[in-house]
């Protein structure tokens, strides 16, 4: 049966329109470009790229979030280090707060999240313990803002950077990784993270170029060793970093069996980053990731010993002439900040006996210390406490270190239990995975206990991207597995 005359006419004048309106929206796009052609050609005859590289990075990352959410955050974490170099912070000022990248993807990523949730495009993830822990941590944390002795502006602009941004990461991720797939694209981005930073510290170590400084910061431990402060401007947080995205670029990397020379060459890359940051805890934390990788994962156990046996060959050959060389035994023997940590650390206590409740308030610490003992105050460093589980008793008191502590035990003692489970037949996830994450955990909190970790934005960044990303993947799968359970049986008595 063939339509009617009167159909015919409505199916033309739809197309008619339709073309009509094809042809408005290229006008319009023909005309936004020519004009937004105009303004780049005439900023940059007037000599301000600089406002234009902004917005047109600006406009990168939005049209990207709003293109994909999750690909937006990954973009965003993989290049942030990046953004105070390449004109992609917005300085507003003296007096007002700057529109830094971090703060602006935060902002944007967070209402596109939750918009998609209001309309129903995305269901948020069960809150959990965990994620109550971390919320009750970041809200005692906050208590101790109002008595900054560095004002109130300063302050919270601070803690917005080093404690909102990275537990806003955490939750960001916990909704955006929620399978193995998305999971394996963050494992990518780490890879790509921990490889750049280690090919910068090297070459910065071997040449003494560095690009991309941050000002004011020294760039000599001694007159043999060179301090890498490229991008973050502490070679302690990029050690940090680099190691635990070590673990993470070593599951991605050989999950395959293709390429595996140069899979193993770009660990070795990675690993010799970390050295050539020549600091102590970024050392201690790659070797402690090994080992709970080598206790944890049982392929990984063959590698482990290899490198232990070559190690120990190396050691017996060339032992001596590695001991002797300046580098190395400066930086071995160094007692200076053994002996700094062992005042600080007394020092810390009688401040903490004085003030145990609250705290001193936040970044109250160096000001502080000058009551308590004697700082050079020629010195272009402030002293801080080398501790992370000091500095946040030291910051916000009991109130804040408790929920702090109950945090991180609860994610370890979770982890185990996920680790058991997951070792049976059943289960749904690969227990090796589990084993990543404790070791890439390994890496950054047993060096908190001689670092200030939460003072450096970046490796912050990261490693509450890796809890939100694993936990939410890990949500998302069991979720899945729970459903296909019930579906079979279900499906049971139908069979029968």
């Amino acid at each position: 049966m063939t339509g009617s005359p009167h159909t015919a006419q409505i199916s033309g004048a739809g197309r008619l329109w339709r073309g009509i309106w094809l042809m408005l929206g290229a006008l319009l796009l023909a005309g936004v470009g020519i004009a937004a052609g105009l303004v780049m050609g005439r900023k940059i005859a007037q000599e301000e790229w600089a406002i234009l590289v902004t917005a047109t990075g600006l406009a990168t990352y939005i049209a990207v979030a709003v293109t994909d959410v999750r690909h937006a955050l990954l973009f965003w974490v993989a290049t942030a280090p990046f953004a105070r170099f390449t004109y992609l912070n917005i300085e507003l000022g003296r007096g007002i707060p700057n529109l830094t990248l971090n703060r602006i993807m935060t902002g944007v990523l967070l209402v596109l999240v939750l918009a998609q949730a209001a309309i129903g495009r995305r269901r948020l993830v069960r809150f959990t313990g965990l994620d109550a822990l971390l919320l009750a941590f970041l809200a005692a944390a906050a208590l101790s803002v109002p008595s900054a002795i560095v004002g109130l502006k300063s302050a919270v602009q601070s803690f917005l950077d080093l404690l909102i941004i990275p537990v806003a990461i955490y939750f960001l991720a916990r909704n955006l990784i929620t399978d193995l797939r998305a999971l394996r694209g963050v494992m990518v981005m780490l890879t790509i993270v921990g490889l750049y930073f280690a090919l910068l510290a090297t070459r910065e170590q071997l040449t003494g170029d560095v690009w991309f400084y941050p000002e004011d910061r020294s760039v000599t431990y001694t007159a043999s060793i060179r301090r890498v402060v490229g991008l973050l401007g502490n070679p302690a947080y990029i050690a940090v970093t680099i190691s635990m995205t070590w673990p993470w670029a070593w599951y991605w990397l050989y999950r395959g069996r293709r390429f595996r020379l140069g899979k193993a060459l770009l660990l070795a890359v990675m690993a010799a980053g970390v050295f050539f940051c020549m600091n102590r805890s970024g050392w201690g934390g790659l070797v402690l990731a090994l080992v709970v990788m080598a206790i944890f994962i049982p392929r990984f156990r063959r590698t482990f010993f290899i490198l232990l046996i070559l190690a120990v060959i190396v050691g017996s050959i060339y032992g001596a002439v590695i001991l002797s060389s300046a580098t190395v035994r400066e930086r071995l023997k160094a007692q200076g900040p053994i002996e700094y940590r062992r005042e600080t650390w007394d020092i810390a206590r009688r401040m903490i006996r004085d003030h145990p409740i609250f705290g001193l308030g936040y970044e109250n610490f160096p000001y502080y210390y000058r009551r308590y003992g004697h700082w050079d105050i020629y010195l272009r460093a402030q002293p801080t406490p080398h501790n992370t589980y000091l500095w946040v008793l030291l910051m916000g008191g009991i109130i804040a270190f408790i929920p702090f502590m109950a945090f991180l035990l609860y994610l370890a003692w979770t982890s185990l239990k996920l680790y058991r489970s997951s070792r049976s037949a059943e289960s749904f996830l690969d227990p090796d995975l589990v084993g990543v994450f404790l070791a890439s955990m390994a890496a950054i909190f047993a060096p908190a206990f001689v670092m200030d970790v939460l003072t450096g934005y970046y490796n912050t960044m990261i490693m509450f991207m890796i809890m939100g990303a694993f936990w939410g993947a890990v949500a998302g799968e069991r979720q899945r597995a729970e459903r296909a359970r019930l579906a079979q049986m279900a499906a049971r008595p139908l069979r029968g």
